[in-house]
């Protein structure tokens, strides 16, 4: 599950989590706090897709 941590000096909330003993991180984009979990969430999520590759990945610019 990705934790949530904000960063100095920013006002967003930034994601954490770890795939396959990689770690992902990257910012939610918004400072709103029940927003960045369902962000991180998705991401999260969209990364495990891939990593799997089921069906309905969103595209984006992620790597794994």
């Amino acid at each position: 599950m990705a934790s949530l941590y904000k960063r100095t000096n920013s006002d967003h909330w930034w994601y954490q989590f770890r795939l396959d003993g990689k770690q992902h991180r990257g910012s939610t984009k918004t400072a709103d706090k029940k927003l960045a979990e369902k962000v991180a969430a998705a991401v999260e999520a969209d990364y495990i897709r891939q990593r799997f590759d089921i069906p309905g990945v969103i595209k984006n610019n992620h790597s794994l």
